[in-house]
């Protein structure tokens, strides 16, 4: 084996961020954000890694608040899926913009660790042996493979892209969520594919001959009559009728089998080998307590066994190499919890690395796990950027090497390796929905399913039977309508992000157990704008969006503000030319309007191209159209009077219904994509609607009326004409 050390730090977070340049051209804005992990850490991806996809200006150290504001609108126009083994869920997520989304393998786990991170003209796989936790991403030592994708010839190859969206297309039917939720999880996939298959500078695949090559490896278990994907079985295919040299094998796990005989083992014995091929073991380990010159590995004895028995050597010969939790330099232990299969020989180098453990469900050899890889073939001893594809194993070859481990009979699994503790939900519990404006949470059961004897749902920190459910198995009526049950909650928690349920119940065995059933939302329609907007009024709109400030940016300003104690009326009361109060002067008010509806219509031209966002845009955003002319039309519905001064505020209001068609109608005439335009169609649809009723109560006066049509028919020509301009151009 090689002399030379490799175990160089590396910021796996950092992969997040969005590249500086690419020889295609500008980036972009963020879309989509795909990944798979087996444990989970919801808070460390909400505060570390999707403020770095998403390109966020503050940090949770600079404001909360401002953070928060800045993140919500950014999820809004992108889409985030975070498939989860479904035992590791977890509930703590602060925000429903982003889905969890619980994946249950038959007789295995969701064990893949993918990143699929997409920009408007740049996508990024990842694929590595981190779990998206704190240790998987800042203290274990992980290796990961990160190819980047975009409209240049210098890309990587179309093939790795699709090759690893078809996999995640293939977990799907294992995934156990809502329709919506699920929808959204498969939209993003497609709008990735789509994405990524117009750009049609990007090579197809690489040439036969081509050294290094990547292929992505995935595994799956069986399903419907069809055959499990085995990484080995690929890893063997691949290197084809080469023979290896030596053949090292790099894990922290290999399973709860007994015996000698181990078919993982077995199994890799069908790679051609030469006569005197060497095999090499590279595995986690500790110095021991009772002799402190020897190391014990945190391996089972029986592993190493079964791997001498199929070498023909004796067990005290395997040559191993015993990665320390600590080294020299190190302020803190690091698992070994990378995994790898190295093959060398015949002047060539195959290295496996990825998600899975050299296990039968890692491995997929008569069980199967979720897992996801990339193979590595390459020329022996040829170094790329400095290193070798052996010195990218997170081990010291001068080191690591162990001349006389401990080997236990039993070991300790890591943490990002240990099995969920819960018990999988009952059949009879599908998932729940939560809506934050009516407060109302609803779960979907199967009926045809048995239920526990005794259940009951409870929030995710309770687990004491003293506190009240949610509801239990005295639930009414029962059977539940339409197979739901609706759980209306207090108003004080309208605004809660409700992530998880917990279920508890009595199992056969008469002993309680408890799982997190998973809560999402139908759709974006269901969640209420950040705290310091849902109370806004038409008048803070405007003056946020004449601020020129980003929401973010003018929540900052505004807690600088308040933290100063600074008030605006006391500084007009020194100021001469502010001492007039004009803002109630009609020609004021108009001047505003048509300064705050000119930025409204450069915040939407900036909007990414895409139909989330632009409906959120047009529909949700506090900034936005919708929410501009419901605070209009609601301000005046709560004083209306029969007088004439609201006769006159009922004007005003309807010419600025008007003007805010009028600012749609113009920015739709320069949206090219034609389902983005019916958008803006459907908006200015219902702002008439809303100006229809205002005049139904009060009707306007004659030049009023006439300006109103005069902006309906304006509008109707630059939607028809940009439709007919597009017709005719096709």
């Amino acid at each position: 084996m090689p002399k030379a050390k490799s175990d160089i730090a590396r910021t796996l977070s950092e992969s997040w961020t969005q590249p500086a340049a690419s020889p295609a051209g500008e980036i972009g804005r963020p879309l989509v954000c795909i990944a798979s992990t087996y444990t989970f850490h919801a808070s460390f991806l909400e505060s570390e890694l999707l403020p770095r996809f998403l390109g966020l200006k503050f940090d949770e150290t600079e404001g909360l608040r401002p953070f928060v504001v800045e993140r919500e609108q950014a999820l809004a126009t992108a889409r985030v899926g975070v498939l989860v083994d479904a035992d590791h869920l977890d509930p703590s997520q602060t925000t429903l913009r982003w889905d969890q989304l619980p994946v249950r393998v038959p007789g295995g786990a969701q064990h893949s660790k993918i990143v699929l991170l997409v920009w408007e003209n740049y996508a990024r796989l990842i694929v590595s042996s981190a779990n998206l936790t704190r240790s998987g991403y800042r203290r274990n030592r992980e290796i990961a493979g990160v190819l980047d994708f975009f409209d240049h010839e210098s890309s990587a190859p179309r093939k790795l892209i699709f090759d690893a969206m078809d996999f995640l297309k293939d977990v799907g039917p294992f995934i156990r969520v809502s329709e919506p939720a699920k929808a959204r999880w498969e939209g993003g996939v497609e709008n990735a594919r789509s994405r990524a298959r117009s750009w049609r500078q990007m090579p197809v695949d690489f040439n036969p001959r081509e050294r290094p090559r990547v292929t992505f490896v995935g595994g799956l278990p069986r399903r419907n009559g069809g055959v499990t994907q085995s990484p080995l079985e690929k890893l063997i295919e691949l290197w084809g009728t080469k023979r290896a040299s030596e053949i090292t094998v790099m894990t922290p796990f290999v399973g709860d089998l007994t015996g000698t005989v181990d078919p993982v083992v077995e199994k890799l014995m069908q790679l051609p080998r030469v006569r005197d091929a060497i095999g090499y073991l590279v595995v986690p380990g500790r110095p021991s307590e009772a002799e402190a010159n020897r190391m014990v590995v945190a391996l089972p004895n029986r592993f190493r066994e079964a791997w001498a028995s199929a070498w023909r050597i004796a067990p005290d010969d395997v040559p191993t190499y015993v990665v320390p939790l600590c080294r020299a330099g190190e302020k803190a232990n690091r698992d070994l919890h990378a995994k790898g299969v190295l093959v060398s020989g015949e002047g060539t180098t195959l290295l496996l690395c990825g998600s899975s453990n050299f296990s039968p469900h890692g491995m997929g050899v008569g069980m199967a796990n979720v897992e996801a890889n990339l193979c590595y073939l390459d020329d022996l001893d040829i170094k790329r950027n400095g290193l070798t594809l052996e010195n990218r194993l997170p081990v010291d070859w001068e080191e690591d090497r162990c001349e006389d481990p401990i080997w236990p009979d039993t070991a300790e699994v890591i943490e990002d390796e240990q099995s969920g503790s819960d018990r999988p939900l009952p059949a009879a519990f599908l998932w729940a929905v939560y809506n934050q404006r009516t407060a109302v949470l609803t779960v979907a059961l199967d009926l045809s399913a048995t239920f526990p004897a005794v259940w009951s749902l409870r929030w995710p920190g309770e687990r004491s039977e003293d506190a009240p459910p949610l509801a239990d198995q005295g639930y009414q009526p029962w059977p539940p309508p339409d197979a739901n049950i609706v759980l209306p909650l207090p108003a004080s928690l309208r605004g809660a992000n409700v992530a998880g349920l917990r279920l508890v119940w009595r199992g056969e065995d008469d002993v309680f157990q408890s799982a997190i059933l998973p809560v999402h939302i139908e759709n974006g329609y269901d969640l209420l704008p950040p705290e310091e907007f849902r109370s806004l009024t038409a008048d803070g709109i405007l003056e946020c969006l004449l601020s020129g400030r980003d929401p973010a940016e003018w929540v900052e300003a505004m807690e600088r503000r308040q933290a100063s104690g600074g008030t605006p009326s006391a500084a007009r009361e020194f100021d001469s030319l502010r001492a007039v109060d004009t803002s109630s002067y009609v020609l004021y008010r108009t001047r505003r309007l048509g300064t705050a509806l000119t930025a409204l219509g450069h915040r939407l031209l900036r909007t990414v191209q895409t139909r989330d966002a632009m409906a959120y845009r047009l529909r949700q955003d506090p900034l936005g159209p919708r929410m501009l002319a419901e605070a209009l039309v609601n301000e005046w519905r709560d004083g209306a009077q029969q007088n004439q001064e609201v006769m006159h505020d009922a004007a005003i209001v309807m010419f600025s219904l008007a003007e805010i068609n009028l600012t749609l109608a113009h920015v739709a005439r320069r949206i090219a994509d034609a389902p983005l335009r019916v958008l803006y169609r459907e908006i200015i649809e219902d702002i008439d609607r809303m100006c229809a009723e205002i005049a139904s109560r009060f009707a306007p006066p004659p030049n009023l009326q006439e300006y109103l049509r005069a902006v309906k028919r304006k509008h109707a020509q630059l939607l028809d004409a940009t439709q007919s301009g597009r017709s005719h151009a096709n």
